[in-house]
């Protein structure tokens, strides 16, 4: 069967990938000359470094379980991770508000937004961190909240698995989805033109990624918190399905950054001649 480590060994070599595709666009984004100059490059900038750091995290060798190492590398990938989704959320609402609302006075601004982000972030991961469980489970990539077997400890499982972690992951994919629909609706009724077509095939992609890269991972979570927790004989095709959803979610730092950073689709464009528009606002943002 599968070791404790076997996630580890199988997803370092993604995170690596992820870890070069972040450090590539942020490259690009310098090269753009583009860097810290326009709030959209800021937003990618930002959501760029949050998938490098989870990346990079995920790589530290498994430490021991329990210790100080393991409950470090806990704080650390939870807290980047969480905070590269739930920029994305920030990324869609700016885009939602500024595209479809046409508010061009929304603030433009990254201080508030990321200090919010911030603080969510470090509530979720440092309220388990006072608890003993932590550790690796078969298949499992790195230290995270180990999932206890003790009835008593069970909403405390839940609490943190899901109220600080999941729950507010998925509320994000489907915001994302919600807003990105209604901004390409938009592109679509006013902009039938082949610009308009490509800025659309470019959108659709935005909310759809996180859905396809978290589900693996929460369907593995979901399924051993209510099937697993109590059991020491999981079976291997559950193992091995956990693997391949810690290798996967390891790739999210990757797929973003080639949608949003290294394609150039969401860099700022400047030098506009006409007015601000829904049109300029889409193009900036696209």
């Amino acid at each position: 069967m599968a070791n404790n480590y076997d996630g580890y060994i199988s997803s370092c070599v993604f995170s690596s990938i992820s870890a070069t595709a972040c450090s590539y666009a942020l490259f690009l984004n310098y090269r753009r000359n583009k860097l810290l100059r326009t709030t959209e490059s800021n937003l990618i900038l930002i959501l760029t470094l949050f998938y490098l750091l989870a990346s990079i995290f995920s790589l530290i060798p498994g430490p021991i379980e329990g210790s100080i190492t393991c409950k470090a590398q806990t704080a650390l990938v939870v807290f980047t991770a969480l905070g590269g989704i739930l920029w994305t959320g920030y990324i869609a609402l700016y885009m939602y508000i500024k595209c479809y609302k046409e508010n061009s006075g929304f603030y433009n601004g990254i201080l508030i937004p990321v200090s919010i982000v911030l603080l969510f972030c470090t509530l979720s991961t440092a309220l388990p961190l006072g608890f003993d469980d932590y550790g690796h489970g078969p298949g499992s990539g790195w230290c995270w909240i180990k999932v206890s077997g003790d009835h008593q400890k069970r909403h405390l499982d839940f609490v943190f698995v899901y109220v600080l972690y999941y729950i507010p992951v998925w509320i994000v994919i489907f915001w994302n989805m919600y807003a990105y629909i209604k901004i390409i609706k938009k592109v679509n009724e006013q902009f039938r033109t082949s610009e308009g077509k490509e800025l659309s095939r470019s959108l659709i992609w935005y909310p759809f990624i996180a859905f396809v890269f978290y589900l693996p991972q929460s369907l593995s979570r979901f399924i051993e918190t209510g099937h697993y927790s109590q059991r020491n004989d999981i079976p291997l095709d559950f193992t091995n399905f956990k693997i391949f959803a810690c290798c996967w979610i390891r790739l999210l730092g990757f797929a973003n950054s080639v949608a949003y950073g290294i394609t150039g689709h969401f860099q700022a464009r400047q030098n506009y001649s006409t007015p601000p528009t829904v049109e300029n606002n889409i193009k900036n943002l696209a």
